[in-house]
């Protein structure tokens, strides 16, 4: 295990230890999303929040990303029984762990929102780092929002730009490029599901610490 992994591994056991046994409260962290491309078989993805640098995922149609994006967002919806879940997304030229453990509950308005500390990492050494991006992220995040986002976004990009992805974007099966069959390896109905009873507040939040918000 390299250096910087043991240092990444150290500060999220730290932070869920501080938080789980109620001596340190969280800060929600506001994210954006942006997503850029396919162009030439690479579709960029970027997290961006306050305080960190913005973290780029450089996503390669030669180890197609959807169906292990797909199967851990599933996942993270369903955090009373896989409250902690990690992959690794093969980028071709680097590798990315995403890693999601789920913390408990805030009151917010006297409402309980599940929230989850989300981890992104890649493996790029520092000398190769670009200036402007980070080569990890931390965010403690409503998972409501956080899954939301992140499936909207890259479902609605993948519709809107199916023109784009028809010419740069290939399927590791070859053949001609079918807008259906790209969106049936992302798109979730049980995601969808998950996300309408959280945002009715319906869904069964199980027994989970009340967490202190700063």
């Amino acid at each position: 295990m390299h250096i910087r992994k043991q240092q990444w591994l150290r500060t999220r056991n730290e932070k869920l230890a501080g938080i789980l046994s109620g001596e340190e409260s969280v800060k929600i962290d506001d994210f954006t999303i942006e997503i850029e491309g396919p162009e030439y078989g690479w579709l960029d993805i970027t997290f961006t929040t306050e305080g960190q640098k913005p973290f780029s995922i450089n996503a390669s149609d030669v180890y197609p990303p959807f169906p292990n994006l797909r199967a851990w967002l599933e996942d993270l919806v369903h955090f009373t029984t896989i409250p902690s879940k990690s992959f690794v997304m093969d980028c071709e030229n680097y590798k990315v762990l995403l890693s999601y453990d789920y913390l408990g509950v805030i009151e917010k308005d006297d409402i309980l929102e599940p929230v989850a500390l989300i981890l992104l990492e890649d493996d790029i050494p520092e000398e190769e780092q670009k200036d402007d991006f980070g080569y990890s992220l931390m965010l403690i995040v409503p998972v409501r929002s956080f899954v939301s986002k992140l499936y909207y976004t890259l479902k609605n990009y993948m519709f809107t730009n199916r023109r784009v992805f028809s010419k740069n974007w290939n399927h590791p099966n070859g053949g001609d490029f079918d807008i259906r069959k790209l969106m049936r390896s992302f798109v979730s109905k049980n995601i969808e599901e998950v996300i309408k009873k959280m945002d009715e507040h319906t869904q069964d939040l199980g027994h989970w610490p009340l967490i202190r918000i700063k």
